[in-house]
Formats: C-alpha cells, sequence, structure tokens
C-alpha cells in the first residue's frame, strides 16, 4: 500500500480478551506484542505489522476491536453494524490527528 501511494495505514483486528479492563466491545491501541503472560488481549497481526512500520519506518498503528471474553459460547458482540460504525469513527479520529501533526510534503 505505501509502494502506491499510502502515507498512513491503521490496522483494526478483532480480538478476545484475556485480563479484564471493561465488558466487549472495545478498542485498545496494541502498544507492544508479547507472547506469553501480562497480556490484555490475543491478537494475530499487530507484531508483523510493528516489524514492518519500524524496518520501514512507516506510520502503521494497530488497534485491536476487543469483542469477546476468552472461553465464552456465544460472546461475539462487536456493537453496531457490527463494529463498523466504531472502527470507521476510530479510522477518522486516528487519521485527523495524525494529519495535524504531520506536514505534508
Amino acid at each position: 500500500m505505501f509502494a502506491s501511494g499510502c502515507r498512513l495505514l491503521i490496522s483494526i483486528t478483532s480480538s478476545g480478551q484475556i485480563t479484564a479492563l471493561r465488558p466487549p466491545p472495545y478498542f485498545i491501541l496494541i502498544d507492544k506484542a508479547l507472547r506469553d503472560e501480562g497480556i490484555l488481549a490475543v491478537e494475530m497481526e499487530a507484531a508483523a505489522l510493528y516489524a514492518f512500520a519500524q524496518a520501514r519506518r512507516k506510520p502503521v498503528p494497530c488497534f485491536a476491536h476487543v469483542n469477546n471474553q476468552m472461553g465464552r459460547e456465544g460472546d461475539f458482540e462487536k456493537g453496531e453494524a457490527n463494529g463498523a460504525t466504531a472502527a470507521l469513527g476510530l479510522v477518522h479520529a486516528v487519521a485527523n490527528a495524525w494529519a495535524a501533526s504531520t506536514v505534508v510534503e
């Protein structure tokens, strides 16, 4: 995407809650990828995206849409329009904040 002119890639993925923060659904900014204890949610792509972002020096914030509590049957509440409305609101807010803090060349 960056080769095609993308200047900001925002990743939003679904995840399962491990440590209870509050009842799902909610979004969290993934600030690091861990492989063991000390985790808030389960997610699969952020580590690879953050490795890419660091290697290529590209802005790639990764968010997790925590929408279930692991091990509870029928617990996949994503919110209005299956979470699309909230996800678009998040993308809009992040893109606006990034654009306001970045000088466009």
